[in-house]
């Protein structure tokens, strides 16, 4: 997905309702993110996705 979402141009995708969503989060002591993807055959949809820096009281 590092690769998805670090190659331009990054267009978001309109939701599909008959195919499957698939919600992928991560988190590390610094920051959250998550990507709401459709898996289609031809390829893979970015409907959002979403990541910020954590404060320092979310970090204790």
């Amino acid at each position: 997905f590092k690769r998805i979402l670090t190659t331009y141009p990054l267009f978001l995708e309109y939701p599909d309702s008959s195919t499957p969503f698939v919600l992928t989060t991560d988190a590390s002591g610094i920051g959250i993110g998550g990507i709401l993807r459709q898996d289609t055959p031809s390829g893979t949809k970015i409907n959002y996705f979403k990541s910020r820096v954590l404060d320092d009281t979310e970090r204790k």
